[in-house]
């Protein structure tokens, strides 16, 4: 349940907050002059300031390291900073680019990791996703091998290629991800420390009360209301 902050812990937060606001800056203003390395460097050192706020910069930093070639990198040194505290702040840009950069059977066993560690909707959620898309993967591949053509003639017919267990797996995993991504979609937000204000996005100046840095860098998820406006 929200509850807010005593006046201290807010004004620390808020001098926190100031810091590492102008580091994010910083990196933006380094990548615009095509300086990738240094707004990567800018970013990461938010890790020394307060590392609880490095989720904020993650996709930026991914973006960086593909625009300079080395995606594995960035993704090794994210997937490094997944403990307790980040893990579930940091799941979904390291769940897609982990897909992209090494496929669908790592992106499968990072989530069923983050789920033994730090069980939750929204791991649930991507996990579902990626048995599903390996799964749908395994289909396509069968239809394709068995109708793949040997002189005139192909070997089968496709509507016949893939078996029946594995095109119903399929089909279940696919109607799961779908209820759970309805479920899911707008479950982690951002609460404003001030007056309990409920975002899918991460504010610098709160949209309901309209005070500057009251934002926990951490997302919750609930399922009904919690004692402040959402949106």
């Amino acid at each position: 349940m929200w509850r807010p902050l005593s006046n201290g812990s807010s004004a620390r937060c808020r001098k926190t907050q100031k810091n590492v606001r102008a580091t994010i800056q910083l990196g933006d203003v380094a990548l615009g002059k095509g300086e990738t390395d240094g707004a990567i460097k800018r970013w990461r050192s938010i890790e020394q300031q307060n590392p609880a706020f490095l989720p904020l910069v993650a996709e930026r930093l991914m973006k960086a390291y593909v625009q300079l070639g080395r995606a594995a990198e960035g993704l090794a040194w994210l997937r490094s900073k997944m403990d307790a505290r980040l893990g579930p702040e940091l799941l979904d840009v390291v769940y897609r680019y982990e897909l992209d950069v090494h496929g669908i059977d790592d992106a499968v066993a990072l989530m069923r990791e983050q789920i033994r560690r730090q069980p939750s909707l929204m791991a649930l959620t991507r996990l579902v996703e990626a048995e599903a898309t390996r799964a749908s993967e395994a289909v396509s591949h069968e239809v394709a091998t068995a109708v793949a053509p040997v002189g005139d003639s192909a070997l089968a017919d496709p509507v016949e290629a893939g078996s029946n267990a594995d095109i119903q797996r399929a089909q279940d995993l696919g109607a799961i991800r779908d209820l759970l991504q309805s479920r899911t979609r707008n479950l982690a937000r951002y609460t404003c420390q001030e007056c309990g204000f409920r975002a899918r996005l991460f504010y610098w100046q709160c949209p309901g009360c309209n005070r500057w840095e009251t934002y926990a860098p951490r997302r919750t998820e609930t399922l009904g209301g919690s004692g402040g406006a959402s949106m």
